[in-house]
């Protein structure tokens, strides 16, 4: 009978088999089998619980613990991505780091400065694009009442292979009026139209986002222009945001479009509908018109 209490253990498990352990935290085990799964892992003694919860758009939010301390959480969505770590961990010496590599988000989680690598919320198992990179972003509002040759618009420019000159249809008829020239950059293949006045200041951009007039269209997603799929929508955020917004609609060359135009103060931006599409945004610095 001494012997039963030293049996109980063996019996339990015998009928119920082994509880299942965290897995080691090997460069494997975070580089592979954390990139689409949550679970439970060591790290340097401690257990690092990663929970996964899918929204209804596609969305996921990864939520990591260290032994139970909430070390941050990562949110991945359509237009980017939230991070967020959390001090009390951190006081502990957990150290969560968002890295990318791939264009993939990852967490790398120190402890004391040193630490491996939980990979969270891959970007292509999601069907998302991976999220912009500020390295690349284009920034089209600063390059606004800026010289030809002032660096920002002059690489701009010679990223694109544009060649800034008057059109000849319109030079001579501007003359005999007594009017400044205009200067045109066209990078059609981007879907992109500069306009310079005659001093060569950039004055108005015109993107384009529909395939018209030999332009091919772009995309304004990871740029700094909001754009608004319908004009309702841009009237309700001029509204809650106490935008002035002019709209109005008419009819050239037999295509008829609907426009709205919110003023920013220095800039206003000018969105082009046509059969409920956006195909043109154009931001300037002139007079509207």
């Amino acid at each position: 009978m001494k012997a039963l209490p030293c049996l109980l253990p063996a019996l339990l498990l015998a009928a119920c088999g082994r509880p299942a352990r965290p897995e080691p935290a090997t460069r494997k085990t975070f580089l592979n089998r954390l990139v689409e799964s949550a679970g439970e892992y060591r790290y340097r003694g401690a257990t690092i619980k990663v929970t996964r919860e899918d929204g209804d758009d596609g969305e996921v939010f990864w939520w990591l613990t260290v032994d139970d301390h909430d070390l941050c959480y990562l949110y991945v969505h359509r237009r980017g991505m939230t991070f967020m770590p959390w001090k009390e961990a951190m006081d502990e010496g957990w150290i969560p780091v968002l890295d990318h590599h791939d264009g993939q988000p990852f967490i790398k989680i120190q402890y004391r400065e040193e630490g491996g690598v939980i990979w969270c919320g891959r970007w292509a198992a999601l069907g998302f694009p991976p999220p912009p990179d500020p390295a690349t972003t284009v920034r089209y509002l600063p390059l606004l009442d800026q010289a030809h040759d002032a660096a920002a618009v002059a690489g701009f420019m010679e990223a694109r292979g544009i060649e800034p000159a008057p059109d000849p249809g319109y030079e001579e008829i501007r003359k005999e009026e007594g009017l400044p020239p205009i200067f045109w950059g066209l990078d059609k293949p981007r879907g992109c139209l500069l306009k310079f006045d005659g001093d060569r200041v950039l004055r108005t951009i015109f993107i384009y986002l529909d395939d018209i007039d030999g332009y091919t269209a772009t995309s304004l997603d990871g740029t700094d222009v909001e754009h608004f799929a319908t004009r309702e929508e841009a009237a309700a955020h001029a509204r809650e945001h106490g935008i002035p917004a002019t709209t109005g609609e008419g009819e050239f060359l037999g295509t008829h479009s609907t426009w709205i135009r919110l003023c920013h103060g220095r800039h206003w931006i000018h969105y082009e509908y046509r059969q409920g599409k956006l195909v043109i945004v154009t931001l300037s610095t002139e007079d509207p018109p």
